[in-house]
């Protein structure tokens, strides 16, 4: 037995028997579907038959939507036909009531025969038109429902817009339904109908209802007019974010395949605004075409289910190629079909360019056979290439976070340090060359070049050390030094052979000679070549080749002038005070001549026949040398030479020079030498004339 009580759907009116009709005053659409769909959707959970004759304020596919949103399954009752939805102006017949009666009555019984073979029941819900000219006719028509109504099992619910009913005709509707709904203060109210006379107070009690409903609606557009604005300020602002950061977003409806860009994504592709949804295939126009497929296979893949994160590239408008990463999500419908995209774009071609920037300075560091090393201000290797690797021979897991002294000799252990202070204090240490320790206990020859690292704001962050292993330059250096010297010791030793042969040849051409002039002669020019080879001698036989220690050729030069003139048996001595001294060729070979002039003067013309007295030759640096500045002979235009570093002095104790002979002036070509060989040194001489003859040569070691 069907059961004669039905649950309503309303919370206000609870459960209603069957052939119950009652009335719903609407002002919005809202206040339409609240009452209608759960009114509905009881009747359809309880296995009823359910008709809806929308209101003209709603299309067919709005009230199915309105429907589907609240009653699970909704699509199941629908495809079995257990609800039937049909426009007002399907049902209702367009000359009113001249036909109302016969239409009622037909669609009536079509309806409770459907309902009487597979439900419970009916139930009803149906918008009546209203119009003030045809007004007694809808009460006779509501008359007609409300008879129908009690002969089946049928329940009904008309509902009206408020705002076409006047006032009496609310009060002739009421007449003919059992209760009313009306809204008060946002809640509905259940208005029992006690006749006719409690008509008007119905209706002022719905005026209320609305009059309040007005206010409530004007306070709620105002906050949603307040919310709006809102809104539009935060999407002012999230474009000029997105301008800011290169970042635009997109959103990709699958089934309308319609595409929404933000402002950034446009001004990213170089386009104008479109008032006109994208397409994919419009989309894909703009990125590269060696990018289309690669960009294509990644959308396939995230309708799979899979991550999008992808780099691309573009071609704007402008026609210059740019890089963007783009990355989005999927979202799936209760099928777990794809039927939206959505994720953002980003314009990341200048750190693209900034990374290739910084990888090829990597690879260039990565690859260099010097060993390029960073440590921190505190002295912590943080960073060691391969380069450093070849050098030192420590992998980079063996050396990172040691102190960087690990790679100094012991007797070198502070040196790095220090070079670092003075890189700190703004000095510039640049292919300083010094000795470090490989991990073989090794020593190895390195150039270091030392520069700061330093951040954005120009601080000091870091040390940048530059290795340069020179191990096989210094020893490929050493070889061309050891084979020049041997090379330069072999042209001295040749020079000295050829001297030797031109001193020989002047002896052998002497003996054609009987004048003692001309033998004299012949001696001098002899003697002066012998000065020159044994020069050539001294620097083939020493260690150095380009400095000679002169102090030692002088006393050699001494002795072979002594055995020159047959002078070891007389009673002529010679007294040296020479101090250690190296000079270079430019300067030993002018300044061997003069003293061989020199000491020459005074074994021909300082002593008388008996041959008796002394020569001495001293030579020692300025600042140990006393000079009598005193003495009437000393030149004033040489004691003003400070900057001359050594003083050579010839003496003897013999008769010395006439005083009517000058030496500067003299026709003497020993003399004459000695003045131009004095000049090429960019020395001065000073005569002594108290006793004996004394010459006092300041100079310089001009090849220094």
């Amino acid at each position: 037995m069907k059961n004669n009580i039905r649950a309503s759907g309303i919370d206000i009116i609870g459960n209603i028997p069957w052939g119950t009709h009652f009335c719903q005053f609407y002002q919005t659409k809202e206040d339409l579907i609240g009452i209608v769909v759960p009114y509905l959707k009881a009747g359809l959970e309880n296995n009823e038959f359910c008709m809806w004759i929308v209101s003209p304020l709603l299309e067919i596919e709005e009230a199915k939507e309105a429907l589907k949103r609240d009653i699970p399954g909704f699509e199941f009752y629908l495809e079995k036909g257990q609800i039937e939805i049909v426009l007002y102006a399907d049902w209702y017949v367009k000359d009113y009531v001249s036909e109302l009666e016969e239409s009622l009555e037909k669609r009536v019984e079509k309806l409770n025969q459907k309902a009487a073979s597979n439900y419970d029941g009916l139930r009803l819900s149906g918008d009546s038109f209203w119009s003030e000219a045809h007004r007694q006719d809808i009460v006779q028509y509501e008359g007609e429902v409300d008879s129908l109504i009690g002969k089946h099992h049928m329940i009904a619910l008309c509902t009206y817009s408020f705002d076409k009913c006047s006032t009496a005709g609310i009060a002739e509707i009421v007449t003919n339904h059992q209760f009313i709904l009306a809204r008060r203060e946002r809640k509905w109210e259940r208005i029992e109908n006690f006749g006719r006379k409690r008509a008007e107070d119905a209706e002022t009690r719905l005026r209320e209802a609305f009059e309040s409903l007005e206010r409530k609606v004007k306070e709620r557009t105002a906050e949603l007019e307040e919310a709006y604005n809102s809104q539009m300020e935060n999407s002012r602002r999230l474009s000029e974010a997105q301008k800011m950061a290169h970042i635009g977003s997109w959103d990709w409806n699958l089934i309308t395949d319609r595409i929404y860009w933000s402002d950034e994504v446009y001004r990213i592709f170089g386009l104008t605004p479109d008032k006109y949804s994208l397409s994919l295939s419009k989309v894909l126009d703009n990125i590269h075409p060696d990018d289309r497929s690669f960009v294509g296979n990644a959308i396939k893949r995230a309708l799979n289910g899979e991550p999008y994160d992808i780099e691309y590239r573009i071609i704007p408008a402008d026609g210059k190629e740019r890089i963007v990463h783009a990355q989005g999500e999927v979202n799936f419908d209760e099928k777990n079909a794809p039927v939206r995209m959505k994720g953002t774009v980003q314009d990341i071609t200048e750190r693209k360019k900034t990374e290739a920037k910084i990888q090829m300075l990597a690879n260039v560091v990565e690859s260099s056979d010097d060993a390029i090393i960073t440590e921190s201000l505190d002295y912590i290797i943080t960073s060691w290439n391969k380069g450093a690797e070849q050098v030192y021979g420590y992998s980079a897991e063996e050396i990172l976070g040691n102190d960087i002294s690990i790679l100094a000799p012991h007797d070198l252990k502070n040196e790095t340090r220090k070079l670092v202070e003075q890189v700190k204090q703004g000095e510039k240490i640049q292919q300083y060359e010094t000795l470090r320790l490989g991990k073989d206990g090794r020593r190895i020859n390195v150039s270091i070049t030392i520069s700061p690292v330093l951040d954005v704001h120009g601080e000091l962050t870091a040390i940048s050390l530059i290795y340069r292993d020179i191990t096989e330059k210094k020893e490929a250096g050493e070889a061309l030094a050891k084979l020049e010297k041997i090379r330069i010791k072999e042209i001295h030793h040749r020079i000295k052979n050829n001297l030797q042969v031109i001193s020989s040849l002047l002896s052998l051409q002497a003996e054609k000679f009987s004048d003692a002039k001309t033998l004299e002669a012949f001696r001098e020019s002899q003697n002066r070549v012998t000065s020159m080879a044994l020069i050539h001698e001294e620097l083939y036989r020493g260690n150095r080749v380009d400095k000679l220690d002169f102090s030692d050729y002088l006393q050699k030069l001494a002795e072979d002038l002594f055995s020159s003139y047959n002078l070891r048996d007389s009673g002529i001595s010679l007294k040296v005070d020479l101090e250690q001294v190296y000079l270079d060729m430019d300067t030993a070979i002018p300044l061997g001549i003069i003293v061989n002039e020199l000491v020459s003067n005074s074994f021909k013309h300082a002593f008388s026949n008996e041959r008796e007295g002394e020569i001495c030759i001293a030579l020692k640096k300025a600042e140990n040398f006393t000079v009598h500045e005193e003495s009437s002979g000393v030149e004033p235009g040489c004691r003003g030479e400070s900057d001359l570093q050594y003083i050579l002095r010839v003496t003897d104790n013999g008769k010395g020079i006439p005083e009517d002979i000058d030496f500067r002036t003299a026709d003497s070509l020993g003399f004459q030498l000695i003045n131009l060989l004095v000049e090429q040194v960019d020395g001065c001489i000073e005569p002594g004339k108290d006793r004996g003859t004394e010459f006092t040569i300041r100079f310089s070691n001009t090849g220094k």
